[in-house]
Parts: C-alpha cells; sequence; structure tokens
C-alpha cells in the first residue's frame, strides 16, 4: 500500500478534506491516511471523510460495458431423468458454478525445447547406443528399450520437469532412429 499522505500533517489533511473541490480519489487516500492514525482529530476527521465519500454519487456504468464481478457459487439444478420416479420429490444436483480468470501467458514445453538441429549418422548411432556395425534388429531393439523411459505408464509418479526431460530424450531417440532408416533407405535404394 502507497501512502501519498504519509508526511502530512493533520493540519495539512483538514485541508485536503476542506476543499470543495476534493476528488473522489483525494478522499480516498485521505481515508486511508486517516485509518492508521490514531488520535482524536485523526478519528474525526476520518468519520467526515467517510461521510463525504458515501454522499458521493455512484458512478453508472453503461450494461454494454459493465463486468460485474463473479465468484463461485454452488447453484441447485432440478433434474428430472424420464422414467424414473422418486414419489413427488425433484432429486437436486449441486453444481459448482466456477467463472474463469484471465491467466498469464505461461510458455509451452515447445517454446522451452531447444531448436532441432540436423543429426549426422554418426550421432545417430551414439543416441541409440550401437555401434556402426549392429544389426537392423539390435538398432530397433536399442529404440523400442530407450524410448520405454518415457511411456506414459512408467513417468505417472515423477516430477514434470523430470517427466519432460524423459519426452524429450525419447524424441530425440526417434529422430536418431529415423536418421539411419533414412540412411539404410539410401543405401539399399
Amino acid at each position: 500500500m502507497t501512502r501519498p499522505l504519509k508526511n502530512s500533517g493533520i493540519d495539512a489533511l483538514e485541508s485536503i478534506f476542506g476543499r470543495s473541490n476534493a476528488s473522489k480519489d483525494e478522499l480516498l487516500d485521505l481515508k486511508e491516511e486517516l485509518e492508521l492514525r490514531t488520535t482524536q482529530r485523526a478519528s474525526t476527521l476520518l468519520e467526515k471523510v467517510s461521510e463525504r465519500i458515501s454522499s458521493l454519487p455512484k458512478k453508472q456504468t453503461p450494461a454494454s460495458t459493465a463486468l460485474p464481478r463473479m465468484e463461485p457459487k454452488q447453484a441447485s439444478l432440478p433434474l428430472e431423468i424420464p422414467g424414473f420416479s422418486t414419489a413427488g420429490a425433484t432429486p437436486q444436483i449441486s453444481v459448482p458454478v466456477v467463472v474463469p480468470t484471465p491467466k498469464a501467458t505461461v510458455p509451452s514445453a515447445k517454446q522451452n525445447q531447444p531448436v532441432l538441429t540436423e543429426i549426422s549418422v554418426e550421432q545417430a548411432y551414439r543416441i541409440l547406443r550401437v555401434t556402426t556395425a549392429a544389426s537392423w534388429d539390435a538398432i530397433e531393439a536399442s529404440r523400442r528399450e530407450l524410448v520405454s523411459h518415457a511411456q506414459p505408464d512408467k513417468t505417472a509418479g515423477i516430477p514434470a520437469d523430470k517427466r519432460s526431460q524423459l519426452q524429450a530424450e525419447a524424441q530425440q531417440v526417434n529422430r536418431a532412429y529415423r536418421k539411419l532408416l533414412e540412411a539404410k533407405q539410401a543405401n539399399t535404394g
């Protein structure tokens, strides 16, 4: 809370109140300051300021631009189910009604990931943890093993940052596999 009138004495505060053209903002600042003071003069002035603020005309906002403040509410809605009778009673369901609030812009996980660069065939072998002499079956088995660590059923209980790291590693493994697959197809075709 800022206190623009913090260094003003009670005489200056009474002077601000005494002006006939004191704005509502000035009166609100005055009220906030006086609420923090304990002298008799401050208490008396606070009562006068509060009365003047309450007597100010309320500013009317056109209905088209008015945005009412909505709070979550419990609502009971009647529920009628065809073919179901509750002997004269209407079943009630409580439905929480929550008004969404604007959220701050949070970068998505894709924005946090590094920019993917082209990998070489040698790098692909290293990522898949196989040698250049490995058979295609060994390459596929290694890929399956490395990617399996990022499966949702295996990552369910771990923190989100570790889970996203495992997913990024699995994507890298898949890129390496595709690179070796392209190289294989280029050699055979």
